[in-house]
């Protein structure tokens, strides 16, 4: 990959505002002749750093890839969001060492 435009969250329930923000991604990348990605955090963030706080999911593990399919993305990135990937600074988190490199892709 020589370069992307990349978005990161849960996007669960991929509601009218996620699906604006995955159209302007896919179609940034497009322009661009880039690929485009989504970074998907799983679990959501809140059930790893304040459980009592997480929200309930709306979409199941295979309904958020049939709609994600759907998006037109070329890459969807699974990010394990562990206690150790919560630690990290987005600076570090960006750099391609550590917790981020040990993702899933679709």
């Amino acid at each position: 990959m020589s370069g992307a435009v990349v978005t990161v969250g849960t996007f669960d329930g991929l509601h009218r505002g996620h699906q604006r923000v995955l159209a302007e991604v896919v179609a940034r990348a497009r322009d661009r002749g880039l690929t485009s990605v989504l970074v998907l955090c799983d679990p959501h963030p809140l059930e790893v750093v304040n459980p009592a706080a997480a929200p309930k999911l709306l979409t199941l593990p295979d309904e958020k890839r049939e709609l994600l399919a759907a998006a037109g993305l070329d890459r969807v990135v699974v990010l394990p969001f562990t206690r150790e990937v919560a630690q990290q600074s987005p600076r570090s988190s960006s750099g391609g060492s550590g917790p981020s490199r040990r993702c899933n892709c679709w």
